[in-house]
């Protein structure tokens, strides 16, 4: 009996050691390291880490290194401009690794849709937007009510007001999905207006949502020398939004653009086109939003494999050093060693070729631009 009571005193005394074994390591504090990366691996400067229990707050260094007091059980909220907050829980004393990831909000600009019945018809249409809606016209509650005419005129019963088509935007949050691109189209800002005649119209577009389309974009895509283009169509929108559509149309031609400006010139697989014949009753929608919230110009020519081409005389080189001209001496490729041994006497004429038609002429060796040299006589 005495034996059956030591051992139960011996075990009440285990247990309570342990308890204030670890009720001691809980609240015993200590410095914790660790170092905040982004998806690929890159240290992110800057990036604050919290303790929400201490309120004790630090940021990462240029290397994306902190060391910070916290305790066992404590939670560290990490967090950074435009990605997304984090929190853990500190369970050990071990160093830590913080992966980061992009909050991909970005607007979806200006989707219209217009309707063109074969006669008189009333339309219900719900729109089921993959994020949050912001700005509707007319006003958009749980469905748009409207009698809609050949012409495309749009009467709102709501409202009792006549609309020539039913405009929403809004916030989404998109997957990395939408940084990859296998095709698409790099369009200088001088070609822009053609650009969208033709390929718009391709598509199914008529002149009038042409010509819409063009004045909503073009102020904002001429800001930028070059843009990246690259439309949704027909099923691809349904990523960002559906439309559920009383009575279904016969044709459907539904548009969305993305785009992001790019100071150098690049070059990708040109995108094939849906084209859609404008049958029976109608739908049109067209819309659009912009990269450059989800990856910068870098970024997107590293994450497609692009080449990065240099526009020849852009003015954005700080040295000349910065990158090598090609030189063509006489219709050979020479140096510019060779270049340098000519007598100014030598020379005809001096001609300077950007780096688009450059790599066009002479592939890699000419994606910086290059000089064509012509000289009385033959350079050996």
């Amino acid at each position: 009996m005495k034996k059956l009571s030591l051992y139960i005193i011996l075990v009440f005394l285990f247990f309570m050691n342990n308890s204030i074994s670890q009720e001691k390591n809980e609240t015993q504090k200590f410095i914790i390291s660790g170092i905040v990366i982004d998806c690929e691996n890159y240290p992110i400067p800057g990036a604050t880490i919290q303790n929400l229990k201490s309120k004790t707050i630090v940021q990462a260094d240029v290397d994306g290194k902190f060391s910070i007091e916290t305790k066992i059980n404590d939670s560290l909220q990490i967090s950074f401009s435009q990605y997304k907050l984090q929190t853990l829980r500190i369970e050990n004393k071990e160093d830590l690794k913080i992966k980061l990831t992009l909050e991909y909000h970005i607007m979806v600009e200006k989707p219209v849709i217009y309707l063109y019945p074969t006669t008189k018809t009333q339309v219900d249409l719900t729109l089921n937007f993959n994020g949050k809606l912001l700005t509707t016209f007319p006003k958009y509650e749980e469905k748009w009510n409207v009698i809609a005419e050949p012409n495309g005129l749009l009467f709102d019963t709501k409202t009792n007001r006549y609309y020539n088509s039913l405009y929403w935007d809004g916030s989404i949050e998109l997957d990395e999905k939408h940084t990859h691109f296998d095709d698409g189209f790099i369009v200088e800002k001088e070609k822009l207006v053609s650009f969208f005649i033709e390929k718009l119209e391709f598509i199914g577009l008529n002149n009038q949502e042409t010509n819409e389309f063009i004045q909503f974009w073009l102020p904002l895509l001429e800001k930028n020398k070059y843009n990246f283009i690259h439309f949704l169509i027909n099923e691809k929108c349904n990523d960002i939004a559906t439309l559920n559509i009383n009575p279904k149309p016969e044709t459907s031609i539904r548009v969305y653009m993305e785009y992001l400006g790019l100071d150098n010139y690049t070059t990708i697989q040109a995108q094939k086109l849906e084209k859609v014949e404008r049958n029976g009753y109608t739908l049109v929608e067209w819309g659009g939003f912009d990269l450059e919230n989800l990856v910068s110009e870098s970024e997107f020519i590293k994450l497609n494999n692009l080449q990065k081409i240099i526009s020849f005389g852009s003015g954005r080189r700080k040295n000349f050093e910065d990158f090598e001209v090609l030189y063509v001496i006489n219709n050979k490729i020479s140096t510019k060693k060779m270049f340098d041994k000519l007598n100014p006497s030598e020379i005809i004429n001096i001609k300077t070729i950007n780096s688009s038609k450059g790599a066009a002429l002479y592939g890699e060796l000419g994606i910086n631009g290059a000089y064509i040299i012509e000289t009385k006589k033959e350079t050996k």
